[in-house]
This record gives C-alpha cells, sequence and structure tokens, in this order.
C-alpha cells in the first residue's frame, strides 16, 4: 500500500512541478507560484527519500513494519509544508546563500532548498526551530531535544 501511495504522489506531484515550472499555472499572486513551486519540490524531495526507505525495509534488511504507514502517508504533506516555510525563510531573508555561482533571487536556489527541505524534514525543521529561537527566543520543541527522531 506504502509503496502504490508514494508511485501515485509521485506522479502527481511531478505532473503539478512540470505545471509550475513551464508556466502552465499562472495563479493571480506571482509569489504564490513560487511558495507552491517550493511545496512541490519539497514533497517530490521527500518521495525520493521514502522510496529508498521502502527499497531498504522491505528488500535489503527486510524489517518491514506497517506501523509506519501513517508515516510514510503523512510525510509528503508535511514535506510540501516545510518546501513552502523554505521559501518563505529564504524570502525573508532569515537564511541566505553564501556562493557567488548562486543569484539570492534565482528560483534554482528556492527550489534545491526546498529539496533539501523536504528530503530531510527534521534536520530542517532543527534547523528552522535554531534560526526561530535566535531571531525570536522561541523555546525548542521536543523535537530539536530528542536524538535519533528519525531513525
Amino acid at each position: 500500500m506504502a509503496i502504490l501511495y508514494l508511485l501515485i504522489s509521485l506522479l502527481v506531484y511531478s505532473w503539478l512541478g512540470f505545471l509550475f515550472l513551464t508556466n502552465q499555472i499562472i495563479l493571480p499572486i506571482h509569489a504564490l507560484t513560487l511558495f507552491l513551486s517550493c511545496g512541490v519540490v519539497g514533497a517530490l524531495g521527500c518521495i525520493m527519500y521514502l522510496l529508498r526507505s521502502v527499497y531498504l525495509h522491505a528488500s535489503v534488511f527486510k524489517d518491514w513494519d506497517n506501523g509506519y504507514i501513517t508515516w510514510y502517508i503523512l510525510r509528503p504533506i508535511v514535506a510540501f509544508l516545510c518546501g513552502m516555510l523554505s521559501c518563505l525563510i529564504l524570502k525573508a531573508g532569515l537564511l541566505m546563500f553564501q556562493t557567488d555561482d548562486i543569484q539570492s533571487d534565482s528560483i534554482y536556489g528556492y527550489l534545491l532548498f526546498s529539496v533539501v527541505a523536504g528530503y530531510n524534514v527534521d534536520n530542517f525543521l532543527k534547523l528552522c526551530e535554531g534560526k526561530f529561537k535566535t531571531t525570536f527566543g522561541i523555546k525548542e520543541s521536543r523535537l530539536s531535544k530528542e536524538k535519533n527522531v528519525n531513525e
């Protein structure tokens, strides 16, 4: 069931990403297109991670556990939101690219950061909490205090 869900999600998110990136979906607020595009590629990064996880646990380690089905279903949705959050963080200037190769307003920089945010949701959320703690004084959640959340 998880593999079928992930494959269907992969097709849907890929199709949406294609439509956004080829300007076939034009929204009245231009910035909204960038946020949704970042959400889509964040979800795609997550699906890549999850497909690898299914492969490893079902075929290599042979320790597949159906108790993780909810995790496999909800993770792409969380990654979609993390992709949009990553775009907001970059737009707000809370994080900056430190290289001359990527222009500060390049869509590829936003999309790349969103893929990383979706691929590694736990570390991205820890990064956000650390940044929000130093910038806004927000206390850490249990996620930042726990170790091996994703293992």
